[in-house]
């Protein structure tokens, strides 16, 4: 009988994770790969074989990156998103911003965002938070697609963004 009420206990604390468990944080890693090129002038942007975009040129590159908005992670519960960075540049910096393309109409809108704040900064992550966040779930933004905007300055890369509740 003690053998089998130990049981019970164990079972009843394994069911207590499992459940709360299910309220684990949400979180997306997405490679640099899922974004797409903005600006027309590309030839000296290069693709890796390790998913960088990666601009090596005499100019900027502007990177539109799909944020994920489904059931069970819809963007109305994103906290925060981490944008990875290499900056190489001697002039300017990375820039990321949270955007949202109009459902209903043509056009978008974009919040102010990070930087990395000057000339040759190396690996930075830059945090998307609060009001430069919410306006994604505004009331007038609840229809719209997210995604995340990336100003990268030449020399510099773009790693990979994580999204978190």
């Amino acid at each position: 009988m003690k053998f089998s009420a130990k049981i019970l206990v164990a079972l009843g604390v394994l069911s207590s994770l499992v459940i709360a468990g299910g309220a684990a944080a949400k979180w997306s890693r997405n490679a640099a790969a899922y974004c797409q090129v903005l600006n027309t002038n590309t030839s000296a942007a290069h693709w890796l074989t390790s998913g960088v975009w990666v601009r090596s040129g005499h100019s900027s590159l502007q990177l539109y990156c799909p944020l994920k908005d489904t059931w069970d992670f819809p963007k109305s519960q994103l906290d925060h998103i981490n944008v990875h960075v290499y900056d190489g540049t001697n002039t300017g910096g990375a820039t990321a911003r949270a955007c949202a393309t109009y459902a209903f109409a043509l056009g978008g809108a974009c919040e102010t965002g990070p930087a990395t704040g000057g000339a040759f900064q190396g690996s930075q992550t830059l945090t998307i938070q609060g009001n430069q966040i919410d306006f994604l779930t505004a009331n007038a933004q609840a229809t719209n697609f997210a995604y995340l905007y990336v100003f990268l300055p030449r020399s510099s890369a773009l790693k990979g963004y994580w999204t978190a509740d």
